[in-house]
């Protein structure tokens, strides 16, 4: 998804003529909190206590896979951004 989004942005900045500057900008506004954590959870499922953790965790509260899920995806009002900079 972020992937698709990102495509999106970047298309509707150089249609519109916008410098990469404003792309970079918007990007970074709609998913730096998510690829930031994201790269929390890579770094400590690398990490062997770490794993040992997610799992039992996991295991104990298996809800807390969408929640981590949920917390790395593009947010819904920056979609919603993307497709009205569409029209």
């Amino acid at each position: 998804m972020v992937a698709l989004h990102s495509g999106v942005v970047a298309a509707t900045h150089y249609l519109a003529g916008s410098g990469a500057g404003n792309y970079h900008r918007q990007i970074r506004h709609d998913i730096a909190s998510q690829i930031w954590r994201a790269g929390l959870l890579y770094r400590a499922s690398r990490w062997a206590p770490g794993q040992r953790l997610f799992m039992g965790w996991a295991g104990l509260t298996p809800r807390s896979l969408s929640l981590a899920a949920s917390l790395t995806r593009v947010p819904p009002s920056a979609v919603t951004r993307a497709m009205g900079l569409m029209s």
